[in-house]
């Protein structure tokens, strides 16, 4: 798992452009609600059979942290 697998997962999911994207931005910076929260854990348990449950996404969680949370899952 590498910072560019999320990028285009989240370019693919949520039409989210990777040249604005950078490893320091929050989730919430990407403007993704409760909802989509759930949602890209979803996806990323689909993309990268991660094991993330429905809460492990938070706001807060930088895209560097997801890629962490990703390899260690």
């Amino acid at each position: 798992m590498q910072y560019e697998d999320l990028v285009g997962l989240l370019a693919r999911t949520f039409d989210a452009d990777p040249a604005k994207l950078a490893p320091s931005m929050t989730l919430e910076q990407l403007n993704l609600d409760s909802l989509a929260l759930v949602e890209l854990a979803l996806a990323c348990n689909d993309q990268f059979d991660a094991g993330l449950d429905d809460t492990a996404l938070t706001p807060e969680h930088r895209l560097t942290d997801v890629v962490t949370l990703l390899e260690s899952g």
